[in-house]
């Protein structure tokens, strides 16, 4: 009888010891988003774990815009930085002191933005490449070193992720004899 006794003594104390773990953590959970969302502080005392978890649930299931506000992407917050340099170089504009140095820190502003989207600027120079570039116009030459090089880009190419998001438009040396 003793025996059996401290057999069920020895199978009751891990498991109390588990409950009495959970109900601890999920108690502690429960006063951590209370006070992440700026909720009302609970009296931990005489709360047991199923009204403490029943409590996380509710406070999980239905977040308060404390819980986890929604901000702005990174990405958003220079496009309107940007945006202040584009007011910034229109005001100018109307003075007709539109300084170059403006319009290349936008520019600059705009690859970095670009970049960090995971899209490069498509700018190249040399030979016409039919896989990354579109001909919008051509150029005679005489030199026929020069045929089906690029002579001007008209609008960049984007790479996103290294695959082509938009050719660059460019006009393109055509060589022929007798030109200019």
């Amino acid at each position: 009888m003793l025996e059996d006794w401290q057999q069920w003594l020895e199978n009751f104390l891990p498991p109390l010891k588990e409950k009495r773990l959970a109900e601890k953590l999920a108690l502690e959970i429960e006063i951590r988003i209370r006070e992440l969302t700026g909720l009302a502080e609970i009296n931990p005392e005489n709360r047991d774990i199923i009204t403490v978890l029943q409590s996380i649930l509710l406070l999980l299931t239905n977040p308060s815009d404390r819980l986890l506000p929604e901000k702005p992407s990174v990405t958003a917050a220079e496009l309107i930085r940007l945006r202040d340099w584009v007011l910034l170089a229109k005001n100018q504009e109307k003075q007709e002191i539109t300084s170059p140095r403006v319009l290349e820190a936008i520019e600059q502003q705009l690859a970095e933005i670009l970049a960090t989207e995971g899209i490069t600027t498509l700018e190249e120079t040399g030979k016409f490449d039919y896989q990354k570039h579109r001909v919008v116009s051509t150029q005679p030459t005489d030199d026929p070193q020069q045929d089906e090089f690029i002579y001007a880009t008209v609008r960049p190419g984007y790479l996103f992720k290294e695959q082509l998001l938009r050719p660059q438009d460019v006009i393109v040396y055509l060589y022929s004899q007798g030109s200019r």
